[in-house]
């Protein structure tokens, strides 16, 4: 991956760089998932200088003065590996001033109000103001693209622009903006939340207050999918079946360690669903879940 920097680009910066992008427009959230490809992101574009030819290299100063959001995703990368910032004046104290946070917005159309949700990773500044990383990411990204080309390393490459999408519209009929949050058992969690509205007559979003109002949050625990492929060994017939496991059953295919068991269990759900005679010389299976 190192040997050439053009390709350290493409394969680390710029993959580093759309993995998070990727993350943060997905319904997926939890696990720090946002959070840890981000950083992976800021680690990426700050050592980019690092990787170039050293008769080449410009400082972290040089860099700031012509992106200055490149001195800020230093001590971003710098609070993230070493948790705590003593030394100097940096714009960031702290790992935990690093943070992932889901924004539900609420709007209204012809079929009523409706929720919108967006997931971003912020950083709390010393001054008090708070930046969304992405902003910062794509500001750095840009630099890099005009000092890879002035390089030679790479062609010309339009600086990205983050746009305003706009009024989004409803994700579903109910108007609830589905996200699905993961959480690890007896892990600790974490979930930063903002509720806002859309106020359609000045055309700016705004606060919620949520003085004296009751919060309700619900949790569920997973449920599977049982994929399963039935092949007759004589004809070559091929029938594929899906079956929604309960909640028990969920929770016991979890508990199973080894393919045996898995097998065991799968000609179990299979024959009381009546998939599966209890009578298999003829019938070869496999499964996933």
């Amino acid at each position: 991956m190192f040997d050439d920097l053009n390709a350290y680009f493409h394969e680390n910066v710029w993959a580093s760089y759309q993995n998070f992008f990727k993350a943060k427009k997905s319904t997926e959230a939890g696990k720090s998932r946002d959070l840890r490809l981000a950083i992976n992101a800021a680690l990426a574009l700050y050592h980019l200088r690092e990787h170039i030819p050293q008769h080449l290299q410009k400082s972290r100063a040089t860099l700031a003065k012509l992106c200055p959001d490149y001195d800020l995703l230093g001590d971003v990368v710098n609070a993230a590996k070493h948790n705590v910032l003593t030394r100097g004046k940096p714009k960031v104290d702290c790992a935990e001033d690093i943070f992932e946070q889901v924004t539900s917005t609420l709007y209204k159309d012809e079929q009523g109000e409706y929720w919108h949700g967006e997931k971003s990773v912020f950083v709390k500044l010393t001054d008090g103001s708070v930046r969304d990383l992405f902003e910062v990411l794509t500001n750095v990204l840009n630099m890099w693209l005009s000092e890879l080309h002035d390089l030679g390393v790479i062609g010309h490459v339009e600086p990205i622009e983050i746009n305003d999408e706009g009024i989004p519209p409803r994700s579903s009929r109910s108007g609830a903006a589905p996200l699905n949050l993961e959480i690890i058992q007896g892990v600790r969690f974490i979930h930063n939340m903002r509720l806002q509205k859309y106020n359609y007559e000045t055309g700016k979003v705004e606060p919620m207050d949520l003085s004296g109002a009751e919060a309700k949050f619900r949790v569920y625990k997973p449920l599977f999918d049982l994929n399963i492929a039935l092949k007759n060994e004589k004809t070559g017939e091929e029938i594929i079946k899906i079956i929604s496991l309960t909640e028990d059953q969920s929770q016991r295919i979890l508990r199973l360690n080894t393919d045996e068991e898995r097998t065991a269990f799968v000609i179990e759900v299979a024959k009381a669903h009546g998939i599966l005679s209890q009578e298999r010389d003829e019938t070869d299976f496999s499964s996933e879940s």
